[in-house]
């Protein structure tokens, strides 16, 4: 059975759990698809990710007007952490053949919107 775009960000949205000053969610992405974190109006945050995962994931920076920067390929076993100003997103991109699995941690603003879509997309925060 294959679980629609909005219904996975609901299951994520579910997973993650208020943890003092901060948010933590086990997140799985699923092959050839991206996790966008923060595309709506928000304050900046500091994200603490794990790949727990078998395959690299890649995270990205996007800027309100549109810029993209790569951060960091996080391989399997790797953490890494990134303070997000501002307005900007976190996009997770996991372009391989199987599962990815990611723990994030986020602190600052947590009020940041969550959504899938294919990986490559271009999902500039409005």
């Amino acid at each position: 059975m294959t679980i629609k775009a909005p219904m996975r960000a609901f299951l994520a949205l579910t997973s993650l759990l208020v943890a003092g000053c901060g948010l933590t969610s086990g997140l799985s992405i699923e092959p050839d698809t991206q996790f966008d974190l923060g595309a709506n109006e928000h304050g900046a945050f500091v994200a603490d990710v794990e790949n727990r995962g078998d395959v690299p994931v890649e995270i990205i920076a996007r800027s309100s007007d549109g810029d993209a920067t790569s951060i960091a390929v996080i391989a399997p076993g790797a953490s890494v952490r990134h303070r997000f100003g501002a307005e900007e997103m976190a996009t997770f991109v996991n372009a391989s053949d199987q599962t990815a699995r990611l723990q994030v941690h986020v602190r600052g603003d947590t009020g940041l919107s969550m959504d899938y879509s294919p990986a490559g997309a271009d999902t500039g925060s409005d």
